[in-house]
């Protein structure tokens, strides 16, 4: 498996889960660059092959004393979101042209010009 790309955007997050730790198969140390990490409260998120797997994978990364996992920007797509262009896309469902008129027109209403959902307004 070849490294990957160089300046490709990443967060770390968290590698455990919150879990009983009676006889759970997800407490057990993980070694990683020669440091031993364990849980310190709960669980890992997988099993051992599992961690075995994120570990060949690159995709273990020490933060301070915590082991975390590596996400990727890339690894969950994201489409930018239309309101108006998906209404008209969802309107077909109605069968009513009013209906559809009032679909759009109630998310054009709920939207801003440029097409972002407003702020939610805070009550004090």
């Amino acid at each position: 498996m070849s490294d990957p790309p160089l300046g490709r955007v990443f967060r770390p997050g968290p590698a455990t889960s919150q879990t009983t730790r009676i006889g759970q198969t997800t407490v057990f140390p993980v070694e990683i660059e020669g440091r031993t990490f364990s849980p310190s409260k709960g669980g890992w998120k997988t099993n051992r092959d599992g961690m075995r797997m994120l570990s060949h994978a690159r995709r273990l990364m020490p933060v301070g004393q915590t082991l975390t996992y590596v996400r990727y920007f890339d690894d969950f797509p994201a489409f930018p979101f239309n309101p108006r262009q998906d209404a008209r896309c969802a309107s077909h469902l109605l069968r009513d042209p009013a209906e559809q008129d009032a679909l759009v027109g109630r998310i054009r209403h709920q939207t801003q010009d440029d097409g972002r959902l407003p702020r939610p307004h805070r009550h004090p």
